[in-house]
């Protein structure tokens, strides 16, 4: 305002008079007056002028409270996103008008939920990005993520950029996308749906998060996640739900994201075979002469040195320590409850007996229903690699004893598997 105020006063003295003007007004030759009055004239017409260039110049270089949002930015899910924030969309529209529920679409129907029906080992997995995540489809192309990036290097100009992602959106090219044909509509969407999952795979290894998510992505992950998707949509394959969890598991995708690869089933000949197995590793001495006695209540066990016996009628396994021994009654075909759980990634499996046993009578003729479970487990080429002996009873000692390594004879002799 300083300017301003002096440029105005400039102006009033121009304008006023001066003192040889007003003396000679009406005695002083016309040549005398002709260069000052001009030159006022001049200035005045100039004046104007001269204040809107002023102010135009102190309004332009204030700060403004307006930042421009842009263009979105849509590849590898980053951007400028300044130090503000503000309302974005398109064609009319606010970004937010263009989320989408999957379950909407006619493709949804068509194809989705033909792979789901396929998928059922892992569908949960699928069906948290399907539904949870955000899907945006817009009417507007979107930036290109780097060819090379994505392991086509022999490609990097004539693609299509049909979708990218973000940690927590996935923005699609509706007018790519209706010219798609359903199959080729839903091979779209699982290949967003199977790249998040890889993602949170692969982030579980990565010691610290990155600013990006989505960064960890290298050109040698791309072509698994093709795979993948490929093993999805191939309904022709013929492969099990649990087959392609297997395959998903082997190209990196950890089970804590996709699913686990334990299965739990009823045992054949409720188990006959494994106690079978186990009276013949007992004979054979094949067990090794140590265990883990542990206390059921308090868990804490201690390895001590132990042996296994059988009694006449090889009902009952005899667990010596020391000058002391334990009976453990083995399950009779009646009283067999048992499954088996096995991983289909290791192979390694343990065979579960459950059943009940009436206790001899005290001393007072008191007796109890204890409750024995006999645990076998096997490595992943079928060898046993330890047996557990576990009993809940009121009367007798509760223990649960460990006996491991038995690999006394060479894997694959003498066994029956």
């Amino acid at each position: 305002m300083s300017k301003i105020k002096t440029l105005l006063l400039s102006h009033n003295e121009i304008s006023r008079p001066t003192a040889r003007h007003a003396a000679c007004s009406s005695g002083c030759q016309e040549s005398n007056m002709t260069v000052p009055a001009s030159r006022n004239r001049f200035y005045l017409r100039l004046m104007p002028w001269l204040l809107c260039g002023f102010m135009t110049f102190i309004v332009a270089c204030q700060p403004s409270d307006h930042t421009s949002t842009g263009p979105t930015e849509t590849s590898g899910g980053g951007g400028n996103t300044g130090d503000g924030g503000g309302g974005t969309g398109f064609n009319s529209k606010m970004y937010e008008q263009y989320i989408t529920k999957l379950e909407s679409l006619d493709v949804w129907k068509t194809e989705i939920s033909k792979v789901l029906e396929r998928t059922s080992s892992f569908n949960p997995a699928l069906l948290k990005v399907l539904q949870k995540k955000t899907w945006i489809f817009v009417p507007q192309k979107l930036n290109r993520i780097d060819a090379e990036k994505m392991g086509m290097e022999f490609r990097t100009k004539d693609y299509e950029q049909y979708a990218f992602q973000t940690e927590g959106e996935i923005w699609i090219d509706s007018s790519a996308f209706n010219t798609l044909s359903p199959e080729t509509q839903a091979y779209l969407i699982f290949h967003e749906t199977v790249m998040d999952l890889y993602v949170q795979s692969k982030a579980l290894a990565v010691a610290v998060k990155p600013k990006s998510l989505y960064s960890i992505l290298t050109a040698t992950d791309y072509p698994k996640i093709r795979e993948a998707t490929h093993l999805l949509m191939d309904a022709s394959s013929g492969k099990s739900s649990d087959d392609l969890l297997v395959h998903l598991i082997g190209l990196g995708f950890d089970e804590r994201v996709v699913g686990s690869a334990l299965r739990t089933i009823p045992l054949e000949e409720n188990g006959a075979k494994d106690v079978k197995s186990l009276i013949f590793w007992i004979q054979d001495k094949s067990i090794e002469e140590s265990c883990v006695a542990k206390d059921l209540e308090s868990n804490l066990g201690q390895e001590q040195k132990c042996s296994l016996g059988l009694s006449a009628d090889k009902k009952t396994v005899i667990i010596k320590n020391g000058e002391s021994s334990f009976f453990f009654e083995l399950p009779g075909p009646e009283l067999l409850l048992g499954y088996q759980t096995f991983h289909l990634i290791s192979k390694e499996k343990t065979v579960r007996l459950s059943y009940l046993v009436r206790e001899p009578e005290d001393k007072n003729g008191w007796t109890a229903i204890s409750s024995h479970d006999l645990l076998i487990s096997y490595s992943g080429t079928g060898q046993p690699a330890s047996v557990r002996f576990e009993t809940t009873s009121n009367l007798t000692p509760v223990k649960i004893w460990i006996f491991s390594k038995i690999f006394s004879l060479p894997p694959g002799i003498g066994f029956e598997f």
